[in-house]
């Protein structure tokens, strides 16, 4: 059967104008010609926000486009207020999403003060153009015993139900590495029930 699959996408991939012909055929091309990394893509009203890892555009750099592949105009940085917890570091990975109350969440990964880890916090703003305020002087979760935490992601599930994954960074010291996901309130803040773990690097090969 494996020969068989494998004989029949061989097949595909050579028919013009299937499916699978037209996936290989389109190469990835660059849209941000700048430094622009870990960038979060969502789309409202037609415009498309990305919003980036930290660089000279800012702690947050935002940019927008009126289609995916652009063209693309940086905007500024979305989080001019620091975070009272976090240093002066780098701002990783942020994740964007729009709650039910139409209010835009903002999850990122900062540098705490306290505990000389990188931690997960929040910020809200009225529009996906920012500026996001942050919630707390507290971050959002921060394991320092487990290395701090990063890479947030939201995720809303069909009936509604809000969650919060991400990961510890174990590897920062020497500790297994583990996927998490943390149920929500509706406002992406607040907690329902304790984390669950999703997967953890605890082989040889990882």
């Amino acid at each position: 059967m494996r020969t068989v699959l494998t004989l029949l996408l061989v097949a595909l991939l050579a028919v013009p104008g299937t499916a699978a012909a037209e996936r290989v055929a389109v190469a990835p091309g660059l849209v941000i010609a700048e430094d622009f990394p870990d960038p979060e893509v969502i789309e409202v009203g037609g415009v498309f926000h990305a919003y980036s890892t930290s660089s000279r555009h800012g702690r947050v750099p935002h940019a927008t486009a009126p289609a995916s592949g652009g063209p693309w105009t940086i905007r500024g940085d979305v989080l001019t207020q620091k975070p009272s917890w976090a240093g002066n570091g780098g701002f990783w990975a942020p994740d964007v999403s729009r709650r039910a109350d139409g209010r835009f969440l903002l999850y990122f990964t900062g540098p705490s003060v306290a505990t000389g880890r990188m931690c997960l916090g929040a910020a809200l703003a009225n529009s996906a153009d920012g500026p996001f305020v942050p919630t707390s002087a507290q971050p959002l979760v921060c394991n320092a015993g487990e290395g701090g935490d990063i890479d947030p992601s939201s995720f809303v599930d069909t009936d509604g139900t809000r969650y919060l994954l991400y990961k510890n960074d174990g590897n920062a010291i020497g500790q297994p590495t583990i996927l998490w996901l943390q149920r929500t309130a509706a406002d992406g803040i607040g907690f329902v029930g304790g984390r669950v773990e999703l997967l953890r690097n605890n082989q040889p090969e990882e």
